[in-house]
């Protein structure tokens, strides 16, 4: 096979193919020339048939924010129109990825028209060729439109086999609520632990419910301990929590929960500098067990805020208010604890139906906003938020 030719460069690929190409692709690339880095990759990707090219060409080319919005425009000759051609030629080529990040772009309508059906259809094609994201997608796409059940659980299995977790985690809430077939407790239970096992904290928080319940087997607190200790690892915000409670109160041994959350602390502080929204949340939940200074765990529960981790505004929101922390410089509480109630953090939501209430920080009381953010708090278990529902 010749070499790679884009451009003006004779023959920079050498006679090595497609492989000197993405090779010498990825150094242009690393090394901040991007033009001429994705030039090459979409020559072995187009010209010479690498469909692992093809993706590689279309990441770099949305890497800056503007282009990964769709602001740049959905025109072929725009970064964001060529990464769609590039991921097209890639989904044909049997990249199961590309598929898939297509699948995305027709769910959302960034850069190609909104079209559920066209992101069912890629979806399935890149579970076809073993992408299990696309797979768990495919399902879900189901799942909503409460159509084909039999084939959404039939694409979590292809998913959980091909080792994503959440695909697993599906497969058991699946058996617990009979979705597609008989409800099977101990079933969910095994596919619930065989998600925790693959790295997805979901299962970990749904085996450790059982566990405490005991659903389909006895309850066993030594085993609730064991998966909550799992999941805080995997930086479960709601694991994290259960046992930073359950250390105060004498449920779980102190120095066994403690060497864990330690541990998680490191971690989850790395990758929040990092801009991981999940755990900066984590670490502000393991500040505040371990009682550091106020502007610190605030600092952490912006961090989650601002990197879509919205449960830590309904938190950043709670500091504010009890004044633990100067509000200046921060978002409105009312606009944080509308974000956390999205979020689906009831504190958060009964929170926000007080404020809309009273109308203190709306411009007058919101009644439809109040109710709505009361519901949502009454649904995650907190009786005052059901006893105010009654006042709408």
């Amino acid at each position: 096979m010749s070499g790679c030719l884009y451009g003006a460069a004779p023959d920079p690929c050498g006679r090595d193919g497609a492989s000197a190409c993405i090779s010498r692709a990825s150094v242009l690339i690393a090394a901040g020339k991007a033009t001429e880095g994705v030039a090459l990759m979409e020559d072995a990707c187009k010209r010479m048939g690498e469909a692992s090219a093809c993706g590689s060409a279309a990441r770099a080319l949305i890497s800056g924010d503007s282009a990964r919005d769709g602001d740049a425009g959905p025109g072929e000759a725009s970064p964001f129109g060529r990464a769609v051609s590039d991921w097209d030629a890639g989904c044909r080529l049997g990249d199961g990825q590309a598929c898939w990040e297509l699948g995305r772009l027709s769910m959302t309508g960034k850069g190609v028209p909104k079209d559920q059906s066209m992101a069912r259809s890629r979806y399935d094609e890149g579970c076809k060729h073993g992408w299990a994201e696309s797979c768990v997608d495919a399902g879900l796409i189901r799942e909503r439109a409460k159509e084909d059940l039999p084939r959404a659980l039939e694409l979590w299995k292809r998913a959980c086999e091909l080792g994503d977790g959440r695909g697993c985690a599906k497969v058991g809430l699946a058996a617990k609520y009979g979705t597609a077939g008989p409800i099977d407790l101990v079933a969910a239970l095994k596919s619930y632990e065989e998600a925790c096992a693959k790295g997805y904290f979901g299962g970990c928080g749904f085996a450790a419910f059982v566990y405490e319940k005991g659903e389909g087997v006895p309850a066993d607190p030594a085993k609730r301990l064991q998966m909550l200790l799992a999941g805080a690892k995997l930086r479960d915000p709601l694991a994290v929590e259960l046992l930073t409670k359950g250390r105060a109160d004498g449920t779980f041994p102190d120095e066994q929960v403690k060497s864990v959350l330690d541990a998680v602390a490191t971690v989850a502080d790395t990758k929040c500098q990092g801009g991981d929204g999940n755990a900066c949340l984590v670490a502000g939940l393991v500040a505040q067990d371990a009682a550091l200074p106020a502007p610190q765990i605030a600092s952490f529960f912006k961090g989650a805020c601002n990197h879509d981790a919205r449960e830590g505004c309904g938190r950043l929101a709670k500091m504010i208010r009890a004044h633990q922390v100067d509000a200046s410089g921060f978002t409105r509480p009312a606009e944080l604890e509308a974000a956390g109630c999205m979020a689906h953090w009831a504190p958060a939501c009964l929170d926000w139906g007080r404020t809309a209430e009273s109308g203190a920080e709306t411009e007058g009381p919101q009644k439809q906003a109040a109710a709505s953010a009361y519901g949502a708090a009454c649904q995650g278990g907190i009786q005052e938020a059901c006893e105010a529902l009654k006042r709408f």
